[in-house]
């Protein structure tokens, strides 16, 4: 995959949020009525605006103008505000998961890249190497229990050097994993004075029962795709790309910065048909040839394929079910989805739908990724012409037990 830059976001503040009105609402209340709590949880889907919101909030616990009561967001103009916004107060902390027992070099410009644009993709987990964006290595990505005793919890110790508050930003909070998250359980019930942790997540549900029930939670949820065009084109995307990635990114800002600069995706999407339309006319050798196309990228790249693929298949059944070309996401590629559908009016599209999405929890359970793409080729042309697909896999049974 080749990745095109935007522009940097110069946004500050609260305005580098984009939607995510009824959060924000939630933290300027909590500033201005100096209610602010020592431990929060903003969860909701990946890109959404996590990050983004977590530093415009601690741009305005930590800013000069704080300790005047009607004090809802940072001046902007203050010492404090301009060192918060590029991520070099020394009262405030923004933690990465990484591969391995040590932080690698290049989480410093991870962290700067963050600042730069809270909606950037720096996780190890999406992109593995910054200098060679093609580099799809999948090491697992987490907090190790030394890092948490160490960089998270003795870290907090310490009073704020300068301003009202010391601010912790831990992203991806689940990958704390139990151990880290019992580690860290006693700073979010005995919290140092003038301390208040982030905590962002996608994944509430793999934090304990224990953490999420001492954090105020705040909801983050899918941007309008207009919201994301409008944040697209500002950051110098072209409007007709901005309009149709935005469609395509499922209410993530982040995905759509991802997908307007990559140079890979017409061909990708032009790929994704030609796998449908060998899928319905069973051509077993053309189906071999591109799934391995598919895979030769690595997982992660077969998981933006396999998410494209969902995205085309929901426009059938969308268009299939209302005959409305203005909600498709792949708008530029209406008449094609409206063949599709006129051509297979009894296809199962639902089942099509159900088949892709279970593609994508296989690949993330480290499937046999080329077999694995052969069989739902077979599954997606039986489901076409309108046979029951069944599922990808069928789990083996269990054994019998003698006597029963």
């Amino acid at each position: 995959m080749v990745h095109v830059n935007a522009a940097v976001n110069t946004a500050a503040g609260w305005d580098r949020v984009v939607g995510q009105d009824r959060a924000i609402a939630t933290l300027q209340q909590a500033v201005s009525g100096d209610r602010v709590g020592h431990a929060y949880l903003f969860f909701g889907p990946s890109g959404v605006g996590k990050r983004a919101a977590a530093i415009a909030f601690a741009e305005a616990l930590l800013c000069e103008r704080h300790s005047d009561p009607a004090a809802d967001k940072p001046c902007g103009e203050c010492n404090s505000c301009a060192r918060t916004g590029r991520g070099l107060h020394p009262d405030l902390r923004v933690h990465l998961p990484f591969p391995g027992k040590e932080p690698p070099s290049d989480i410093v410009r991870r962290r700067e890249m963050l600042f730069e644009d809270a909606y950037a993709s720096v996780d190890y987990s999406v992109r593995p190497s910054l200098s060679d964006p093609s580099n799809t290595a999948n090491k697992q990505t987490r907090y190790p229990i030394d890092y948490v005793h160490e960089a998270l919890i003795r870290a907090q110790a310490f009073r704020p050097v300068e301003a009202a508050y010391k601010v912790t930003i831990i992203t991806a909070a689940h990958l704390l994993g139990e151990r880290g998250s019992n580690a860290l359980l006693k700073s979010l019930e005995e919290p140092p004075p003038q301390t208040v942790n982030i905590l962002l997540t996608d994944r509430p549900d793999l934090l304990l029962e224990t953490v999420r029930s001492r954090c105020e939670q705040v909801r983050f949820v899918q941007i309008d795709a207009a919201q994301i065009a409008d944040a697209l084109v500002g950051r110098g995307v072209a409007t007709e790309r901005a309009d149709v990635v935005s469609r395509m990114a499922d209410g993530s800002l982040s995905r759509a910065l991802e997908l307007a600069g990559d140079e890979d995706l017409a061909a990708r999407r032009e790929l994704v048909v030609a796998y449908m339309r060998a899928s319905y006319t069973r051509n077993a050798e053309r189906i071999t040839d591109i799934s391995t196309t598919m895979t030769a990228a690595g997982r992660e790249q077969l998981k933006q394929t396999q998410l494209t693929l969902l995205d085309w298949v929901r426009d059938l059944v969308l268009y299939g079910e209302t005959g409305d070309r203005s909600r498709i996401v792949n708008s530029d590629q209406a008449d094609v989805i409206a063949a599709f559908c006129e051509a297979l009016p009894d296809a199962d599209l639902a089942g099509m739908a159900a088949l892709v999405e279970q593609a994508l929890v296989l690949t993330e359970r480290n499937a046999n990724v080329k077999l694995l793409m052969a069989v739902l080729a077979q599954k997606l042309g039986r489901a076409m012409r309108g046979a029951p697909p069944g599922a990808l896999f069928e789990p083996l049974a269990a054994p019998a037990v003698a006597g029963v």
